[in-house]
Order: C-alpha cells, then sequence, then structure tokens
C-alpha cells in the first residue's frame, strides 16, 4: 500500500490497477502528526475500500471527516 499526496499514484492505478493499493491523501501539507492522525481517523473507511471492496485507491481528504 502505497499512503500518498500526489495524484500520480492515483492515476497509475486507474491504469495499471493494484497492487499497491493507494491511498489518495487530497489534503494540505501537514505535519506527520496530523497525517498519522487522519489516517487514524479513516482507518475504517481505508479497510472497507481496499480490503472488503477491493479497490485500487482510496481517497481521503478533510471535507471526508
Amino acid at each position: 500500500m502505497i499512503v500518498s499526496r500526489d495524484s500520480d499514484f492515483q492515476e497509475r492505478s486507474l491504469v495499471a490497477g493494484h497492487p499497491p493499493q493507494v491511498v489518495w491523501l487530497k489534503i494540505p501539507n501537514r505535519s506527520k502528526t496530523v497525517v498519522l492522525n487522519i489516517l487514524l481517523d479513516h482507518h475504517t473507511e481505508i479497510e472497507q475500500a481496499l480490503i472488503e471492496q477491493n479497490r485500487a485507491c482510496v481517497e481521503i481528504s478533510l471535507s471526508n471527516r
């Protein structure tokens, strides 16, 4: 799994599929602690999308809260 703010990984997942699966953080530049907290806050959503739904990419933004 790749966690990135870069849309290139999301685009790659559309073209090439997975693995690796991508968590695309559509957020401004933040500290590692803030990013970790965002990932922890969305862990259920990420798990459902990547494991249960077998999606190539899940997008997380601050508006998803």
